[in-house]
C-alpha cells in the first residue's frame, strides 16, 4: 500500500508542472488585465487607500481601511505585475527585481499630487 501513496503525489506534481505554464498570462493578456483594473486602481489611489512601493507593487496604505474586494484587486494587480516583470526580465536578460524597481520609478514619475508612495524604510509619503 505504501508505494501508491508515494507515486500518486509524484504523478500529480509532475502533471501540475507540465500544465501550469498554460495558466500563465502572456504580455498582451497582462496589459489587458491592467487596463480592466486601471479605473478601480486609480479610484483607490484617489481615496488614499493604496499607494505604490519602491519594489514596483501597490499596497494598502492602511490595511484596516480596505475591504476584502479591494484587497483582492491589490492582490490581482500585484500578481500580474510580478508576471510582467518576470517576462520583461527574461526578454532583457535582466534581474526581475531591477525591472520591478525601474517600474516603480516610472510609477513615481507619473504620480498625481496626493498619491502615496512607500519608501525603502517602509514609511508612507504623499506626492506633492
Amino acid at each position: 500500500m505504501r508505494p501508491k501513496f508515494v507515486i500518486f503525489p509524484c504523478v500529480l506534481f509532475a502533471i501540475m508542472l507540465t500544465v501550469s505554464p498554460l495558466w500563465a498570462k502572456n504580455k498582451a493578456e497582462l496589459i489587458d488585465s491592467f487596463a480592466q483594473r486601471k479605473t478601480a486602481v486609480r479610484q483607490l489611489k484617489d481615496q488614499g487607500k493604496i499607494g505604490e512601493t519602491t519594489a514596483g507593487y501597490i499596497e494598502a496604505v492602511d490595511a484596516t481601511k480596505v475591504s476584502a474586494a479591494e484587497q483582492q484587486l491589490i492582490t490581482a494587480e500585484d500578481a500580474d505585475r510580478q508576471e510582467l516583470y518576470k517576462i520583461i526580465a527574461q526578454e532583457q536578460k535582466a534581474d526581475e527585481g531591477v525591472v520591478a524597481r525601474e517600474a516603480a520609478q516610472r510609477h513615481y514619475s507619473k504620480a498625481q499630487s496626493g498619491d502615496w508612495f512607500k519608501t525603502d524604510k517602509g514609511e508612507w509619503r504623499k506626492v506633492k
